[in-house]
């Protein structure tokens, strides 16, 4: 699927499997595509939650990710980090962990 993006006075393509992960920053939000790039989209994270295919998941209130750029979760005190194949790393929180891991949808 390809997406277009409203960016620098023209318009960004890319294809829905380069997102690697979603952060929330106010109204907006970031997306981190696969090669390091990052888009601003005034598009919510909730609107992008529901209008993403399966196979995003929300880690974090503030995070979605893509289970195909994971690459792995650490252990962080009580907490988890997402490492993500763009270099990325996102803060999963504990109910989230929990939720996905006793739902089969994530392995540590």
């Amino acid at each position: 699927t390809l997406l277009c993006l409203p960016h620098r006075g023209g318009m960004r393509f890319f294809r829905v499997d380069t997102i690697a992960q979603l952060s929330a920053e106010d109204d907006y939000c970031r997306l981190g595509l696969d090669d390091g790039t990052e888009l601003l989209s005034n598009t919510s994270l909730r609107d992008w939650e529901s209008k993403l295919p399966s196979g995003f998941l929300r880690v974090h209130r503030s995070h979605l990710v893509q289970v195909g750029h994971i690459q792995r979760v650490a252990g962080q005190g009580s907490s988890y980090q997402v490492h993500l194949s763009n270099g990325g790393r996102v803060p999963m929180s504990r109910r989230q962990g929990a939720k996905l891991l006793a739902e089969g949808r994530l392995k540590l």
